[in-house]
């Protein structure tokens, strides 16, 4: 296989990018697009081998090293992160106006 390509972005702004871009749906529009994208990175990630996966090629972040394993580890991280605001701020109703603050 390919070694991974680096990435170089501002995660500030891939964020702030992504919000725009969604802000107008709603919860389950959401919900649907999530699952589609974890979907896709679990088959993209499940192609590589070990050595592409804790290789390094060349991508530094604030001087650290990092590779798939680190972005795998972050996008974990990510999600239990955003799992944990969502169940102490919200109830999700399972309607079209979605959560609802606790």
């Amino acid at each position: 296989g390919e070694e991974p390509r680096s990435f170089r972005i501002s995660i500030d702004g891939f964020n702030q990018e992504n919000v725009e871009k969604r802000k107008d749906k709603f919860i389950p529009e959401l919900l649907e697009e999530l699952s589609t994208l974890r979907s896709d990175f679990i088959k993209q990630i499940k192609d590589l081998s070990e050595e592409q996966i804790t290789g390094y090629y060349g991508t530094r972040l604030k001087g650290k090293q990092i590779n798939v394993l680190w972005v795998i580890n972050e996008a974990i991280s990510h999600d239990n992160n955003h799992a944990k605001e969502l169940e102490k701020n919200w109830y999700y109703k399972g309607n079209k106006k979605g959560f609802i603050r606790v």
